[in-house]
């Protein structure tokens, strides 16, 4: 029945971004894609919609995926949108989103919630009120489901005199492992040739682990000055390091101050929200995602460790690094074909596997590489294809795209 529901939800939703009118909305893209993950089949039908670059509704049918944790197959509807209830629009905004994930083989379901409200007086301050809470499943130390409920409540304010600014948050958090509240501030110092650098901290008074934001970058003109703009994000805590970092070239460079700074403080405020809001507070729910589509080439790098006990006596390694290199060519054009796009990813994993010899588990690593191709067909399909022929999974995707 589900499954039934999906395809007829999918069908309804392509129908109607093909007839509405181009009045109907700014600028859309659904995208519908297929993906090889781990001997499984998982399909998805992505939505946004846009408003001068910004997303004000998206979400995502997919079933047969992982969930935000990566621990249950599960048929998942997720999205949400932005709100502008005032008629100055810039003065307040709402966001509100979520996901439901019926667990594949189970009768039990996962609910995740996410609001955030943004009160914008004058240019340059804002006041910002969050909610998100988690009310669903995980697997614990031995791999049995159980029951798990987590929120977390924060007010965060930015005041920004352009070379200089300054962010605050505070709030509280409970889960079953960590219960209390936490505060911490950050500051962005501009410097010349549009370069920046930001640093943050986050403490807690019954948490043990100081959580700290490190941020350098440089963000691109708003007239094309053919300089690259980029970005190093390191954020990281006891036993935990996040990295993340681009480097943008081209005539078409759309790594700006705005986007430069929402994405420092998504990162920031980040740290203490629920970690299955993650997609929705970066409205990013495509299967390939856009990224690569804000610059001509597109060097990114994103890498995670984290260490976990599985044993009392030993700590071992869960992450990955990857590093992609994408280029796109936005000057070419053979009717009906245009922008065709070129990419290669190295990834590198690491997850403890059980050693019979030594009674232990020991941290081993794959390695594996990934090519990316994909071109735009009558200035309104995007056809993308990655494929890792050392894993056997690959994700095709073709969307269809509305502009102003």
């Amino acid at each position: 029945m589900i499954r039934l529901i999906f395809h007829i939800l999918t069908s309804v939703i392509l129908l109607s971004s093909l007839i509405k009118g181009e009045d109907s909305f700014p600028s859309s893209e659904t995208q519908v894609s297929i993906i090889q993950d781990d001997g499984e089949a998982i399909s998805s039908i992505n939505y946004y919609q846009m408003n001068n670059f910004n997303k004000t509704l998206f979400f995502r049918l997919m079933d047969n995926g992982w969930n935000t944790r990566n621990e249950f197959r599960v048929t998942q509807l997720t999205g949400g949108g932005v709100w502008f209830p005032l008629k100055n629009k810039k003065l307040f905004q709402l966001q509100i989103g979520g996901t439901v994930d019926a667990i594949k083989d189970s009768l039990k379901t996962n609910l995740t919630f996410m609001s955030r409200a943004t009160y914008r007086p004058k240019k340059g301050y804002w006041f910002r009120v969050g909610f998100e809470s988690f009310n669903g499943h995980t697997l614990n130390e031995v791999r049995m489901m159980e029951k798990e409920q987590t929120q977390s409540l924060y007010t965060a304010g930015k005041l920004d005199m352009y070379k200089f600014g300054i962010i605050g948050i505070a709030g509280t958090r409970q889960d079953r492992s960590n219960s209390g509240s936490f505060a911490g501030a950050g500051a962005m110092i501009g410097g010349p040739f549009n370069t920046f650098a930001f640093i943050g901290k986050i403490r807690g008074n019954e948490f043990e682990q100081d959580i700290n934001t490190t941020v350098v970058g440089r963000w691109a003109s708003w007239e094309a000055d053919g300089v690259p703009s980029g970005i190093f994000v390191q954020r990281d805590k006891k036993n935990y390091t996040f990295q993340i970092g681009g480097l943008f070239f081209g005539k078409k460079n759309l790594f700006i101050r705005p986007a430069v700074l929402g994405m420092t403080h998504g990162i920031f405020i980040g740290s203490i929200a629920l970690r299955e809001n993650a997609e929705l507070r970066q409205k990013q729910l495509m299967s390939i995602t856009d990224d690569h589509r804000y610059a001509n080439v597109s060097l990114l790098y994103v890498a995670l460790d984290q260490k976990i006990s599985i044993t009392p006596f030993q700590l071992n390694t869960v992450g990955f690094r990857t590093a992609r290199a994408i280029t796109q060519w936005i000057d070419f054009e053979f009717h009906p074909v245009s922008t065709p796009t070129i990419g290669i990813y190295f990834t590198e994993e690491t997850t403890p596997v059980f050693n019979p010899i030594t009674f232990s588990f020991d941290d081993v690593k794959i390695t594996y590489t990934s090519f990316h191709i994909g071109a735009t067909f009558a200035n309104r399909f995007i056809l993308g294809l990655v494929h890792s022929p050392e894993q056997k999974e690959w994700t095709a995707a073709v969307s269809f795209v509305r502009f102003n």
